[in-house]
């Protein structure tokens, strides 16, 4: 059989056009680009994966579908605790990391991960988005672990979770046995609180609490539902103090071979991101509270302490972030400077908040 190609002879103009544009659609220089998102959670229908999902279609759409983002949930891709050699080392294109897993590498970004001052999420992603701004070291961490920074954002404060009462303070722990986050564990062994705390997984608290191995575990609002803790938890207490903060990269070999009009397009939609992440964490947690609260099943109840309740927590959360400030210094010499900054902006933007209220609440 001839392997010679089939030519029209009557082929027309305006088809040579055509067949014209479409071999420089898909030649290699115009090919699509895919680039892979490592998400540590699963992709259900919170305003968070909601952000996520807007993002990587506006993208798609910026580019003309020159770049795009494919998403890969549960860790399935790179696990969290990995998730900064990951995508340093191109295993992942785009990760998102919790810097807690990496804090000698990553000590500046750790501190995005208050212990004091305001939990909102908002606040604390402008706040540390300004401290970026403002100090090159920053930016110079990123560099060093070789990567680009896309975004970030907060998860909220930190809540206690518990079975047969609400921990309103220290004092009420009495001899409870719990799985603490990093700075509830630092608080609680440099305050002398009376816990006996426990290491789990995360993935282990569902049935550590269901088996009563422990009383309590802290646990973040947004959570509760996907991880279905409200089954085997009645209470939750928001002490607002403190809160996680992940951070969104990229490897910089990626980002070095994209063209300019990609690079242009992530950079561009840096700050819609930031907002709308940090109101997807406001919606999230107002809208889990409001969801489990008026349950018929599986309700909890969500209490927030009192000024003098919250000043007991606050007591240890103030001397396990003085330790962290020592410890990560040795890592890094801004530590020290760039902390104090960081929670006089994160007290600065609470006060714009409470006297103009939110961006998107503005006309």
């Amino acid at each position: 059989m001839s392997t010679e190609p089939f030519r029209s002879p009557s082929l027309s103009a305006p088809l040579c056009l055509v067949a014209l544009s479409i071999a420089l659609l898909i030649s290699p220089g115009a090919k699509a680009r895919t680039l892979s998102l490592a998400i540590p959670n699963a992709p259900v229908g919170t305003s968070e994966h909601k952000a996520l999902l807007w993002w990587m279609d506006s993208i798609d759409q910026c580019t003309k579908g020159e770049t795009r983002i494919k998403g890969y949930y549960l860790q399935s891709l790179v696990k969290l605790k990995d998730a900064l050699s990951g995508v340093s080392a191109g295993i992942a294109d785009i990760a998102i990391i919790a810097p807690g897993y990496d804090q000698a590498k990553l000590p500046l970004w750790y501190l995005a991960k208050s212990d004091v001052g305001s939990g909102n999420p908002y606040v604390t992603a402008v706040a540390f988005n300004h401290m970026r701004d403002r100090f090159s070291a920053i930016r110079d961490e990123e560099k060093r672990n070789n990567i680009k920074y896309i975004s970030h954002y907060s998860v909220g404060p930190v809540v206690i979770l518990s079975v047969d009462k609400p921990y309103m303070q220290p004092s009420d722990l009495d001899g409870a046995k719990a799985y603490f986050a990093s700075t509830w564990s630092r608080a609680a062994k440099l305050q002398g609180w009376k816990v006996a705390t426990v290491s789990l997984s995360f993935s282990d608290l569902y049935s550590s609490m269901e088996r009563g191995t422990i009383d309590a575990f802290t646990s973040y609002l947004p959570l509760i539902e996907a991880y279905k803790h409200n089954e085997v938890a009645n209470y939750a207490v928001n002490p607002g103090i403190g809160q996680q903060m992940n951070l969104i990269a990229m490897n910089r070999g990626v980002w070095k071979s994209l063209p300019v009009k990609s690079r242009e397009c992530f950079d561009s939609l840096q700050p819609k991101l930031l907002l709308r992440l940090a109101r997807a964490e406001l919606d999230d947690s107002a809208n889990a509270q409001k969801r489990l609260s008026g349950a018929e099943k599986y309700s909890m109840q969500f209490l927030e302490p009192d000024d003098k309740q919250k000043a007991a927590w606050n007591e240890g959360f103030e001397k396990a972030n003085d330790e962290k400030v020592e410890r990560l210094s040795k890592y890094n010499q801004h530590v020290a400077e760039i902390n104090k900054a960081y929670l006089k902006e994160v007290g600065a933007v609470t006060e714009a908040v409470r006297q103009e209220g939110y961006p998107w609440e503005k006309k």
